[in-house]
């Protein structure tokens, strides 16, 4: 088990017929127990010899806990050539996860997913209505038909340019900037062009790579 954001290997072990429990044709060893933090992002990395009769037909891996999600498949130990996941993953090992403790409680969290989705969409449409009606009594939000996740941000920005000439807002020079950055306004007023022309000034994430975990992640690049 490997740390998809730091690379460190959590758990190592190494399993064969002579230390492992057989058990529908394949051999399971336990491994000490480890607790994971909340959105931890794991690799398993299995590696050994693959009877060819293992893999002869389609298995489906288990999640009807709904505590895991897979992301990413890896053919060997190439970031490039991963894939995203599918469910019907040909695959010659099997992995079983176990929750060693607070599984009660672990169990009524799963019981209650329907009504906390249903919690969580009733306050999602609340403040839908509360920045509607902002936007109609103040002018000062301006919404757009773009779905806030990190990879359409630059379809945003351009849609609330859009919105922007729509409105027919007047202006010399328009600046935007992120609600967590600390922007020198007399800097930027000094390197402003003076002549009269359209002028595009930005950097956004040249030459970064494709983050495959952790809140910025893109699965499909």
């Amino acid at each position: 088990l490997i740390n998809a954001v730091t690379r460190e290997i959590v758990r190592k072990t190494v399993i064969s017929s002579e230390n492992g429990k057989e058990e529908d044709g394949y051999y399971y060893r336990n491994v000490d127990r480890v607790v994971l933090h909340r959105y931890f992002e794991g690799i398993i990395n299995l590696s050994g010899e693959i009877i060819s009769e293992t893999c002869s037909s389609t298995l489906a891996w288990n999640n009807l806990s709904n505590l895991l999600s897979y992301k990413r498949l890896y053919v060997d130990h190439e970031e490039s050539r991963s894939v995203g996941w599918f469910p019907e993953a040909v695959s010659g090992v099997g992995v079983r996860f176990v929750i060693s403790d607070a599984l009660p409680r672990l169990l009524d969290h799963v019981d209650d997913a329907e009504m906390r989705q249903a919690a969580w969409d009733e306050r999602v449409d609340d403040e839908q209505m509360r920045l509607e009606a902002e936007a109609r009594r103040y002018g000062d939000v301006a919404l757009v038909p773009v779905v806030d996740v990190y990879r359409s941000l630059a379809a945003k920005l351009l849609a609330f340019f859009g919105a922007i000439l729509e409105r027919s807002v007047e202006f010399d020079f328009l600046y935007k900037t992120d609600d967590d950055t600390v922007a020198n306004l007399e800097a930027i007023r000094d390197h402003v062009p003076t002549t009269r022309q359209n002028v595009w000034w930005s950097s956004f994430r040249e030459n970064w790579p494709v983050e495959r975990y952790g809140k910025w992640a893109e699965a499909s690049y």
